[in-house]
């Protein structure tokens, strides 16, 4: 960075950034024992049981459940999608900062299964 004035702008970002997410619903996903990203997934499975069962089925007939794609996506809040467009991703973050909840996320990973199986 060349100039004091750009150092604290990034790190009013970055401090902006870390408050959001203690404030957005989502720091006990971090901390451990992860009781909120636990809570998490459990709620993803049952809705994804109820919204596309043929997947869920088929998770489950494969002993795959849903926890081992979606724990990265939703710890990682989707930076683990090496192949989602930054612009996307963008989209995702902004659904997630206006949402004001982790519901968002959650509702996201459900489309992204929900496009898988349609294809």
């Amino acid at each position: 960075l060349e100039t004091d004035s750009e150092r604290a702008h990034l790190e009013a970002s970055v401090f902006g950034f870390v408050r959001s997410l203690l404030e957005l619903g989502v720091r006990d996903w971090y901390e451990p024992p992860l009781l909120g990203l636990r809570a998490a997934i459990s709620s993803f499975w049952r809705l994804l049981a109820a919204e596309l069962p043929a997947v869920a089925s088929h998770l489950a007939d494969e002993c795959a459940g849903c926890e081992l794609l979606v724990l990265p996506w939703l710890q990682t809040i989707f930076c683990s999608l090496r192949w989602m467009p930054r612009a996307v991703l963008s989209r995702v973050w902004e659904a997630w900062l206006i949402d004001g909840t982790p519901k968002a996320l959650i509702r996201i990973a459900l489309a992204l299964f929900r496009c898988s199986a349609s294809a």
